[in-house]
């Protein structure tokens, strides 16, 4: 398929002008030397909307002379997603003593397309034996319509489908299961939470963010979360599994959550502080080393508690990049395991720590964070430069680098020597 024909001039008579593409996109576009850009393979915009090739002409001169220009390309959108839910199947419940226009359930709707192509969308109930009269869908949102008309202990299942607004449209179909209650007197109980979220420099992945949960004293109730406002950075499923539907940008997130039971709706938040692995503060944490403890007896919650006394912040401002069983690096406990725990620490200006500062506090505090939490405290600091591994005419700094596997981090802190003025090789014993 033929896009365009770049086309040039030369002030210089008889030049015969050849075109050439630089690479970047050899196996998605071409160029002959007449200047005809074909495409070569079908585009997807959801896979890259915008392609900016480098178009160079060059005459046939002695000296062969050239210029570069580029040609911007936008791919355009058609309706070839079809709408989709988090989930395909939904279980909830309401009572009998529900109100009219009670929301049951805000339906999370996601389609690649653009406008025009995915929202705004169309909901509509296509069966369910005696759920069409009760229950009605307006803008995405499960109502009771006539909680009159339901029974006790019945259930209620709905054929729901969702329409894209493309030509023709494209469809998806969900499951609503509706458990009703004889009554509904106690509504949820949510307490706020917060979490940190490592990312990794080029990570892209959907991740899970935390599993939230509420409690309700109703026997057989079953709460339904969601987000108040979608965020394209973050997904809550049903069932109060939070995700995250891109990369998000690295800062504080405050997700404002409603909890439902089918008669009662509860609001709660939850804070999300994402931080970058390769940050400053990340490649220069402090290590800490525990005795007598490993990754499934570490209790994180009292640790980071402790750890925000002792250096004078709150326990939100500590995040543990990583906890890993090691063995000991003291000669007479080589053979005993202990826990790594690897964190940085943000004090009350909100400015990260420095290595030195927390040491200092540790260190000082020593006695009542073993009384405190219980563990021995082997190695307040696991810098490798303390070993002395340089050379006495260089200087040592330690850097801290992460790795994943199997979704857990693990931090490698290794020493690089540096020679000094006028000097080089692996000893710095070399002059120059």
């Amino acid at each position: 398929m033929t896009i365009v024909t770049v086309t040039a001039t030369d002030d210089d008579s008889n030049q015969t002008l050849t075109f050439s593409l630089e690479n970047t996109y050899q196996n998605t576009f071409s160029m002959d030397s007449s200047g005809v850009l074909v495409l070569m393979k079908t585009l997807d915009r959801e896979r890259q909307e915008e392609y900016v090739l480098n178009v160079t002409v060059s005459d046939d001169g002695d000296p062969v002379l050239s210029s570069t220009t580029t040609v911007s390309l936008t791919v355009t959108d058609v309706n070839d997603n079809p709408p989709r839910l988090a989930v395909s199947h939904f279980s909830l419940s309401t009572s009998v003593d529900t109100d009219t226009g009670t929301e049951l359930l805000k339906l999370s709707i996601n389609d690649q397309d653009g406008p025009g192509n995915g929202a705004p969308f169309t909901t509509a109930i296509l069966s369910g034996a005696g759920g069409k009269k009760a229950f009605g869908i307006e803008n995405n949102v499960l109502k009771v319509l006539k909680p009159g008309t339901l029974s006790p202990n019945q259930k209620y299942t709905l054929n729901v489908q969702i329409s894209d607004s493309g030509s023709p449209p494209l469809t998806s179909e969900a499951t609503i299961v509706i458990s009703v209650l004889p009554t509904n007197t106690y509504p949820p109980v949510a307490a706020p939470a917060q979490v940190n979220l490592p990312l990794f420099e080029r990570d892209v992945r959907c991740q899970t963010v935390l599993e939230y949960s509420a409690q309700d004293s109703d026997p057989g109730t079953v709460l339904v979360y969601s987000l108040s406002e979608e965020d394209p950075q973050f997904w809550m499923f049903p069932n109060g599994t939070l995700m995250t539907s891109r990369r998000p940008t690295v800062g504080t997130h405050r997700l404002t959550v409603y909890i439902s039971d089918g008669k009662h709706r509860e609001i709660s938040t939850i804070t999300v502080q994402v931080y970058s692995l390769s940050s400053p503060a990340a490649a220069n944490p402090l290590t800490i080393r525990l005795d007598a403890v490993n990754e499934r007896t570490f209790n994180q919650e009292l640790f980071i508690s402790i750890v925000g006394e002792i250096l004078r912040t709150s326990p939100s401002e500590i995040i543990v990049l990583s906890a890993e069983d090691k063995p000991s690096t003291s000669r007479k406990r080589a053979a005993q395991q202990g826990l790594e725990v690897t964190l940085i620490a943000r004090g009350s200006g909100g400015e990260y720590m420095s290595v030195d500062d927390m040491k200092k506090l540790m260190s000082r505090d020593l006695v009542l964070f073993q009384e405190r939490t219980g563990y021995i405290l082997d190695t307040i600091d696991l810098d490798p430069c303390l070993r002395e591994p340089c050379p006495m005419s260089s200087t040592c700094t330690s850097s801290t680098s992460y790795t994943l596997h199997n979704d857990k981090i693990s931090a490698v802190t290794t020493p690089q020597c540096k020679c000094g003025d006028g000097l080089e090789g692996s000893r710095c014993d070399i002059k120059v």
